[in-house]
């Protein structure tokens, strides 16, 4: 990377850090263009050239915290702790985003109802998430820990099923932590959290 796109990345960054911080404390509405560029010093312009807008701003803020739990994910995955440890540090993570979802509610309408957003989740769940989840079924299955009953294409249908049910606004609404830990827990350990030798 030159000096000037090394340069362009600082700015981008403290903006956004500037931004999330506001964001945070205020919500995305009372905070102001003006507000940021003071915290991140820049200037105004340098944020629409950068970001287009304040929603664009905080697009680029959900995107880029997509981009920091999916290289924990990746990290994760290629480790070689054993396949009951990374599912448990898998749930801690899921909990640690709704956590963060719950506290930073100007993240919650992003997440879930920009159209940019989805299509971006959307596609990286088939080029990049789906990948890695059918190595970490196959690692499950190396290790016992899976049912070789169960096909790939019944765990893959189930994972898809989740990812709908944590889109419902119900799911996601203020107030409704536990509930998500709950399902997040139901998601991975099941409803007896025990697993059969065999199909009966």
């Amino acid at each position: 990377m030159d000096g000037f796109a090394l340069r362009r990345e600082r700015k981008k960054n403290a903006i956004q850090k500037a931004a999330g911080e506001l964001f945070f404390r205020k919500g995305v509405k009372e905070t102001t263009i003006k507000e940021i560029a003071r915290e991140a010093e820049v200037s105004q312009v340098t944020i629409y050239n950068y970001f287009g807008s304040k929603d664009g701003l905080v697009r680029e803020i959900v995107l880029q915290i997509m981009e920091d739990k999916w290289r924990e994910f990746e990290k994760l995955e290629k480790s070689k702790i054993p396949f009951p440890e990374k599912i448990r540090e898998i749930v801690d993570s899921k909990r640690e985003i709704t956590k963060d979802l719950e506290e930073a509610d100007f993240l919650q309408p992003v997440f879930f109802q920009d159209p940019q957003v989805l299509e971006y989740i959307n596609r990286f769940y088939r080029e990049r998430a789906l990948p890695s989840l059918k190595k970490l079924i196959a690692q499950g299955r190396e290790g016992g820990h899976l049912p070789s009953f169960i096909s790939e294409e019944a765990i893959l249908a189930y994972l898809e099923k989740f990812k709908e049910i944590t889109r419902d606004p119900n799911v996601i609404a203020r107030g409704k932590k536990e509930f998500r830990q709950d399902l997040i827990y139901l998601f991975f350990y099941g409803l007896f959290g025990e697993k059969p030798e065999k199909r009966d």
